[in-house]
């Protein structure tokens, strides 16, 4: 008879589980439970959204894989569990908010055109047309390619029979560079003091520190596409 009996499931100790999650897993879980809460949740229901991960967490993190490998940064794990979206393993460059991507991929422009703005300055004599261009330049040519070059790289992912027509693609980089032109030609006839033209070595400064600023963006994040692969996770 007492074969017969189904054994009652055996209740989860999460304080337990807690105790063994290592100093770095512990940290990610009251970060994720922070964001929660900041999104008027209470910290009982922030904690019970987390412990129904603390198993597989545990399981992971004895495999040698630290949470954010798992589930992506904090923020980005807390809005998954706020949607109740599954976790970003195996995540796509599509998968990610578009603003992320957008951001990403200004960034990476501007970090580009500061690269080249600066060598050309530096190894051009008497400060070539390059120097007309400022760093407001730089910030719009960062926003054009942020907002417009992630919609390209999505629609080029899709499958053949899903993507826009040949045309409309080359319609869509035709405006882009329009749109770019008539920026950067607006840009390099207003004054100093609203386009300021850094040195050669003031350009490179600022691709270092905006080269800086992205990778705090992306590992912040847990992005892992480059604008000019996004189909390669790992990929800078």
């Amino acid at each position: 008879m007492a074969q017969s009996q189904k054994e009652e499931p055996k209740a989860v100790d999460h304080a337990a589980l807690r105790q063994e999650l290592t100093k770095r897993n512990a940290e990610y879980v009251y970060r994720v439970e922070k964001f929660l809460q900041g999104q008027q949740l209470t910290t009982e229901q922030a904690e019970q959204k987390v412990n129904d991960h603390l198993e597989e967490m545990i399981q992971e993190q004895r495999k040698g894989r630290p949470a954010n490998k798992v589930y992506g940064s904090a923020s980005q794990f807390a809005n998954q569990l706020l949607n109740k979206k599954a976790k970003p393993e195996g995540a796509t460059y599509a998968d990610y908010p578009y603003w992320q991507l957008a951001v990403d991929s200004g960034l990476f422009y501007a970090v580009m055109f500061s690269v080249l703005l600066g060598i050309m300055t530096l190894f051009t004599a008497n400060r070539p047309a390059a120097s007309q261009f400022g760093v407001l330049s730089v910030l719009m040519i960062a926003i054009l390619f942020g907002v417009m070059m992630p919609y390209y790289n999505i629609m080029m992912q899709k499958p053949k029979s899903e993507r826009p027509k040949w045309w409309k693609l080359l319609l869509y980089f035709i405006i882009v560079i329009v749109i770019y032109m008539g920026l950067t030609s607006a840009t390099m006839y207003l004054p100093p003091v609203i386009n300021p033209t850094p040195s050669g070595l003031g350009f490179i400064i600022l691709a270092a520190v905006l080269f800086a600023v992205r990778y705090g963006f992306r590992k912040y994040y847990n992005i892992k596409y480059s604008p000019l692969n996004p189909t390669n996770a790992g990929r800078r």
